[in-house]
C-alpha cells in the first residue's frame, strides 16, 4: 500500500512538474525571489534555525501575498505566450525558407527536381481517382474469383456424377466391345484353321506328315524330328502355325489350332 502511495505521488509531481505553466511559473518565482533563495543556501555558519525562520518571517512580512501570486502568474502567462510566441516565429521561418525560398532556388537551378502546387495537385487528384478504380477492379476481380471457383466446383461435381453415370454405360460398352473383339478373332481364327486344313489336304506331303504327327503322339513316341517321313520344312509347318507344341524330350502335342484343323479333316475324309 505504501509503495502504491510513492509511486502515485511521485507521477504526480512528475505530471506537475512537466505542466509548462508550473514549470514556468516556478522559474519566474526563483527569479522574483533570488535573494530568499540564495539566503536558504548562504546562511551565515552562526544562524541558528530560529534565527533563519525569523529571516524568512520577516522577507514576506514585507511584500504582499496575494500581490506576488497574481504577479508571478502574469509573469508566467507573459513568458508562456512570449516562449511560444518565439517557437511559432521561428517554425515560421523554417517554413518560409523550407517552402518558399528553397523551392524557389531548386526552380532556378534545378527546374526538373520541383513542380507547381497544381500540377502537384491535379496529378494527386488522379492518382486518387486511379487508386479508386484500382481498388474498384480488386474488389470485382475478388467477386469474380469467387463466381469461377464455384463454378468450377459445380463444373467437378457435375463430371464426377456423369463420370460415376457413365461407369456402367462404359462397363456394358466395354463387354459388348469384348464380345465384338471375341467374335472377330474367333472368325478370324475359324477362317485360319480352315485354311490350314485345306492346305494339307492339298499338299500330299503335309498330309503324310500330320499322319506320322498323329502316330507319334497318339503313341506316345519322342524324337518326332527323326522319323524317315518327316521332313523339317514340314514340322517347322506345323510348329510355326501353332498346329502343335513340344511339351520335352522330343515329345509333341496338339493344340487347340491343331486339334481343330484335325477335326475338320477327319470330317472332310467321311
Amino acid at each position: 500500500m505504501i509503495k502504491d502511495f510513492l509511486i502515485s505521488f511521485k507521477d504526480n509531481i512528475k505530471k506537475k512538474t512537466s505542466n509548462p505553466f508550473l514549470g514556468t511559473y516556478a522559474i519566474v518565482w526563483v527569479i522574483r525571489n533570488w535573494e530568499l533563495v540564495y539566503s536558504l543556501f548562504q546562511f551565515d555558519s552562526d544562524t541558528n534555525r530560529i534565527k533563519r525562520i525569523e529571516i524568512i518571517k520577516a522577507y514576506y512580512l514585507d511584500r504582499n501575498f496575494i500581490y506576488d501570486l497574481l504577479f508571478n502568474v502574469l509573469w508566467a502567462f507573459g513568458v508562456l505566450i512570449l516562449t511560444f510566441a518565439l517557437i511559432n516565429l521561428s517554425r515560421l521561418i523554417i517554413n518560409f525558407f523550407e517552402k518558399i525560398v528553397t523551392p524557389k532556388i531548386y526552380e532556378i537551378t534545378d527546374k526538373n527536381s520541383v513542380v507547381l502546387k497544381e500540377t502537384y495537385n491535379q496529378l494527386k487528384s488522379e492518382m486518387d481517382i486511379l487508386e479508386s478504380k484500382l481498388e474498384k477492379e480488386r474488389e470485382n476481380k475478388s467477386k469474380l474469383q469467387i463466381e469461377i471457383t464455384r463454378l468450377e466446383e459445380r463444373d467437378s461435381k457435375i463430371q464426377i456424377e456423369s463420370l460415376s453415370g457413365g461407369n456402367t454405360n462404359k462397363s456394358k460398352e466395354g463387354t459388348i466391345v469384348k464380345q465384338t473383339k471375341e467374335k472377330k478373332i474367333s472368325t478370324i481364327e475359324s477362317f485360319e484353321i480352315d485354311n490350314l486344313a485345306n492346305q494339307i489336304l492339298k499338299n500330299n506331303k503335309l498330309g503324310s506328315g500330320l499322319s506320322t504327327i498323329t502316330y507319334y503322339i497318339q503313341g506316345g513316341y519322342s524324337n518326332l524330328s527323326t522319323a524317315e517321313d518327316m521332313s523339317i520344312d514340314v514340322l517347322s509347318f506345323f510348329e510355326s502355325n501353332d498346329l502343335i507344341e513340344n511339351i520335352g524330350k522330343g515329345m509333341y502335342q496338339w493344340t487347340r489350332k491343331g486339334k481343330e484343323v484335325n477335326k475338320i479333316i477327319t470330317r472332310s475324309k467321311f
